[in-house]
């Protein structure tokens, strides 16, 4: 069995706390352009926040999923915290004034993001890689009411912060 991040799972245990904690408050904690337009908060809340127990189960398992062990803690905290801030800023700006937005989600397109950055080594690897992108861009794209600006902004703040780790870590490698 594969370990797990510690930050994954401190993540995990935030958001299910906070589902039973917010039972029966969906509404008034979910971003919409309405709420949000005058308080940024519920663009960061609403990434908490999630609709019913189905869309809790969905959003931790593949958060769980996309999880590598051998990735170093300081990489998920900080694909976290700019995810999260980068989904915000995309909800104020680009959000549907229709739609009410909520779930952590984007989180869980970040870490495919920043595992497709990653060096893979042996074809298994690039297959598993490559079907989970197929699976994910797929469910994001057939599924009604999912919103796609959530989804493919945590995909790009993932693949931006993979790249930055590459490079960083090539930088570590050639001046040791």
């Amino acid at each position: 069995m594969q370990k797990r991040s510690k930050t994954v799972i401190l993540f995990s245990l935030l958001i299910v706390s906070l589902y039973f904690l917010t039972l029966g408050k969906v509404e008034q904690l979910s971003f919409s352009k309405q709420q949000g337009q005058d308080n940024f908060s519920y663009a960061i809340i609403s990434q908490f926040i999630h609709l019913n127990v189905w869309h809790l189960l969905v959003n931790l398992s593949s958060l769980l999923y996309l999880s590598r062990k051998k990735w170093k803690e300081k990489w998920y905290a900080i694909l976290f915290l700019t995810t999260i801030i980068v989904t915000a800023f995309g909800l104020k700006i680009f959000a549907n004034s229709q739609f009410f937005y909520l779930g952590s989600s984007g989180i869980s397109f970040a870490l495919l993001g920043f595992k497709i950055c990653q060096r893979h080594k042996t074809k298994e690897e690039k297959v598993d890689c490559f079907s989970d992108v197929i699976f994910m861009v797929g469910m994001t794209l057939i599924v009604p009411n999912i919103s796609c600006l959530v989804h493919f902004t945590g995909l790009f703040t993932g693949l931006m912060i993979g790249s930055l780790a590459n490079l960083l870590n090539k930088k570590g490698t050639h001046n040791e």
